[in-house]
């Protein structure tokens, strides 16, 4: 009976490998992730973690190694190997992550033989397959140990290689005809059965391709949870010192029902899980996903929530990177004052305000403000909260919070700031 119950309860570790082409989001959703769930799954790394010869390799040049220089053989041969390698490392948590699973070495080498040797999809694979037969029952060994999940762009080849290169910085020839070879190699393994798990990402946000993520994986092991801030609506406030931030937050809180959070508070908690001392030190890219987790936990937490604010914005690029993981999940908002309303509404003094004011516009945090010369997808709304209404509203050292305007509060209000629900387009 008590190995019965041990049996049943206790289940055994799982091997999810995200595969697919270049700048599908492999390593980014695994991140999300594999930070969401702590101790209880860990990321198996890069592939060149676990073959020596890497080092030598990419310090000659991968690329001219990889596409020109490098014997098929030996390409070969250093990619089954550390593919192998990585499948025979013992498990350190329940869930392990890898990037790029076992079809993804075919795929690879395949499409690298079909732009070296100038071969067709068939015969690209067919070459691929005899020089992966040396390792073939290994291969089958570590396949069958994985779940396997294919990130794509799309199902049509040009079009997913167009996205695929877009993301690149610069674009050689030869890598460009290797994107559109492995696009191809990847397609074919997906007809034939190769993954089990099959996701097209298209234009869909960051956080909506991680609830998907979610979903498809929960139910491999009780660890990965279910859904990823799904059906949460965020309104982000951003704007200079004193600009009405925290009023406007709390206006949402009590008006509209959203929960109110602090950045510096997202940002920190996750930070903290994560083992993280200085979180402000890291890239804005990074910061961005430390307020996501955060968020995630938390809504998961209180799983009644549908609306959220958060305040206030801390710079340009971190926020920039929440609108594209987050999409139409996320409002930016940017509440503008004048400066001598702001410097007025300061309890510690005007200069106070000039200081503060000095460390935003380092951050970028003015960049938020819609200009001629920027997108206007850069901030959704701009409430602009008029001289006479704040100094009506907050008497000099009044308190920051309190109830949001509205035309029919007072005479004396000339807000151009209307009510707005998540769905609303209304500034």
């Amino acid at each position: 009976m008590i190995s019965q119950l041990t049996s049943d309860t206790k289940r055994l570790p799982v091997s999810v490998a995200f595969s697919g082409p270049d700048n599908t989001g492999k390593t980014k959703q695994i991140g999300i992730l594999a930070r969401r769930m702590g101790a209880a799954a860990t990321s198996a790394g890069p592939l060149d973690h676990y073959e020596g010869r890497w080092a030598a390799i990419k310090a000659d040049g991968m690329s001219r190694w990889w596409f020109e220089t490098g014997p098929v053989q030996e390409v070969c041969d250093v990619l089954a190997t550390s593919y192998l390698e990585r499948s025979r490392r013992p498990f350190s948590a329940p869930v392990r992550f890898l990037d790029r699973g076992i079809p993804m070495l075919e795929a690879s080498l395949a499409a690298t033989v079909g732009v070296r040797e100038n071969l067709a999809e068939p015969q690209a694979a067919d070459r691929a397959r005899s020089l992966l037969a040396p390792y073939e029952a290994d291969l089958r060994t570590a396949e069958a140990g994985e779940r396997a999940l294919v990130l794509l762009h799309c199902e049509d080849v040009e079009e997913g290689t167009r996205r695929s290169l877009s993301h690149e910085a610069s674009v050689t020839d030869i890598y460009a005809a290797y994107q559109r070879a492995l696009h191809e190699q990847i397609n074919r393994l997906v007809a034939e059965g190769r993954f089990a798990m099959t996701m097209h990402i298209g234009d869909r946000p960051t956080i909506t391709v991680q609830d998907e993520v979610r979903r498809l994986l929960a139910p491999l092991h009780p660890a990965i949870p279910g859904r990823a801030m799904a059906g949460v609506h965020v309104t982000a406030l951003g704007g200079m010192s004193e600009s009405g931030k925290s009023t406007a937050g709390e206006y949402l809180r009590t008006h509209h029902g959203h929960a109110r959070l602090k950045i510096g508070y997202l940002i920190q908690d996750a930070a903290t899980r994560a083992g993280i001392v200085d979180p402000y030190r890291l890239d804005p890219v990074v910061q961005a996903e430390l307020i996501v987790d955060a968020l995630d936990r938390y809504c998961e937490a209180h799983h009644f929530l549908d609306s959220v604010s958060i305040e206030s914005l801390h710079d340009f690029d971190s926020t920039a990177e929440l609108a594209r993981m987050l999409g139409s999940q996320l409002t930016i908002t940017y509440l503008d004052a004048s400066a001598a309303v702001r410097a007025q509404r300061g309890t510690a003094g005007a200069q106070d305000v000039v200081d503060r004011d000095l460390i935003k516009s380092a951050r970028g945090q003015t960049r938020s403000h819609p200009s001629p010369r920027r997108s206007s997808a850069t901030t959704d709304r701009v409430w602009s909260w008029s001289d006479g209404w704040i100094a009506w509203r907050w008497p000099a050292n009044g308190p920051s919070t309190g109830r949001a305007p509205c035309r029919s509060m007072h005479s004396a209000c000339r807000c151009t700031w209307s009510p707005i629900s998540p769905n609303s387009s209304t500034v």
